[in-house]
């Protein structure tokens, strides 16, 4: 096999693995995260450190293609 298609192939699968992984841990988060008290919006602390996270790995990444 060419060295581009096997790159490309093993590219695909470990965004494949690691969206699935991503979503294992930060779907669940996403269920009842907010609660309201006397009008106001209170955040489970499980939702916002992986928004976080996931804000902190976005700018990483951006980073890196930004800089290609």
């Amino acid at each position: 096999m060419p060295v581009i298609f096997t790159f490309l192939l093993t590219v695909k699968l470990l965004k494949k693995k690691f969206r699935y992984l991503f979503l294992f841990i930060y779907g669940p988060s996403n269920i009842d995260s907010t609660y309201h008290i006397d009008g106001k919006r209170y955040f489970n602390h499980l939702f916002l450190f992986t928004t976080s996270v996931k804000g902190l790995l976005d700018f990483v990444l951006m980073a890196l293609i930004g800089s290609i």
